[in-house]
């Protein structure tokens, strides 16, 4: 599933504007951090004057809590530091 990411969230976290796949790691269950050293790969590129990360569906669907009623989730930011953004699916 792909997701809009902001260019700002992008720049405070230190990550690359131009397309690039980065590692990610499923943290307490229902967050993924992505730039952290993990075995998921997510792509961030560019579409228009959009940025979106790209999320294997599986690893959605193993994050997104289990009384969501979204089928299509959109993350929330809930951590940005150095190298990671951490997401979380409600």
């Amino acid at each position: 599933m792909n997701f809009e990411i902001y260019e700002e969230d992008l720049v405070d976290a230190g990550l690359s504007l131009e397309e690039k796949e980065y590692p990610a790691v499923i943290e307490m269950d229902h967050l993924l951090v992505v730039g952290a050293p993990g075995g998921i790969t997510v792509r961030i590129f560019k579409v228009g004057l959009e940025y979106r990360v790209e999320i294997p569906d599986e690893v959605v669907t193993q994050i997104q809590f289990e009384d969501s009623t979204y089928e299509h989730p959109l993350p929330a930011y809930i951590d940005i530091s150095e190298g990671r953004i951490g997401l979380i699916f409600p």
